[in-house]
């Protein structure tokens, strides 16, 4: 995905490269050490880790500068870029965003999804130590779709409401899944873009996400955001989540999905910028 070292000023045309990791010095690339390493870890291990991301934020500002023109996938990036005399262009990511989703049924349906939801760095028994003590309207269901052992099994059965565990599902299949539910809980704190995220929003649900870019950038005010580490804030976020009128919420959702993260709206903003450095050239 990131194309900061493709920059190749032997080749004559136009050099346009995508900007993802925000911010953008270099001890904020440090700082993301710990959430790429296992919490066991050897120092060589943790040195490697260091070096190579030392190497990208080189990599990285090599090409943002050499470049006609960057396209960073979020505001607060192309703020950060253009304070440091960096042309650049804002570009969301697109997604396939289908018609608006037709939900049927009763009751709240949550849903927590990966692939694997063990993996520490989506923090879903984070998310769900958070729940334990939770009291949700009457009917609400939580969906898990993703491999699970026993450890986040046995945390789910600790929860007040029913749980169902959905096992790895097949893109079409989750994305049935998704347009059948209203609100989806996300705690990743690594993703450089939250695509699981935009692809919830495109099927109609409603984000509880941690409040830092991109996620805040993404949810916009359709969503409920909450500081990345606090429990007790996931917890308040989703209780405001599940007590809003989610029918309304739920198209709201779509709709900020469909005009700013649809492949038609980032194949525009991908012709206004090559056309715009056309012009300068």
């Amino acid at each position: 995905l990131n194309q900061s070292s493709l920059v190749d000023r032997s080749v004559p045309c136009p050099q346009v490269v995508t900007a993802w990791g925000y911010p953008v010095n270099l001890l904020a690339y440090l700082r993301k050490i710990p959430l790429l390493v296992p919490n066991k870890t050897t120092l060589r291990a943790f040195l490697h880790v260091a070096l190579e991301s030392a190497g990208w934020w080189q990599r990285d500002w090599r090409g943002y500068r050499t470049a006609d023109r960057v396209l960073p996938v979020t505001k607060a990036l192309l703020r950060s870029l253009d304070r440091r005399s960096v042309t650049a262009f804002l570009a969301y990511p697109g997604t396939c965003v289908g018609p608006v989703p037709d939900r049927s049924g009763d009751g709240i349906r949550l849903l927590m999804a990966a692939v694997n939801l063990n993996e520490p760095r989506k923090r879903i028994l984070w998310m769900l130590d958070a729940m334990k003590k939770m009291s949700l309207p009457q009917g609400t269901v939580l969906q898990l779709a993703g491999e699970a052992d026993e450890s986040l099994r046995r945390a789910a059965a600790q929860l007040s409401f029913p749980v169902e565990f959905l096992g790895h599902l097949k893109r079409p299949e989750l994305q049935k899944v998704m347009q059948q539910a209203d609100i989806f809980c996300f705690g990743s704190l690594l993703d450089d873009w939250g695509y699981v995220l935009v692809e919830a929003m495109a099927n109609g649900l409603v984000p509880v996400a941690p409040s830092i870019s991109p996620f805040d950038e993404i949810m916009g005010a359709v969503g409920s955001g909450y500081r990345p580490h606090s429990q007790e804030d996931f917890a308040c976020a989703l209780r405001f989540a599940t007590s809003s009128s989610l029918a309304d919420k739920r198209r709201e959702a779509w709709n900020r999905a469909h005009c700013l993260f649809s492949r038609a709206a980032f194949g525009r903003s991908i012709l206004e910028s090559v056309e715009s450095v056309t012009r300068l050239r």
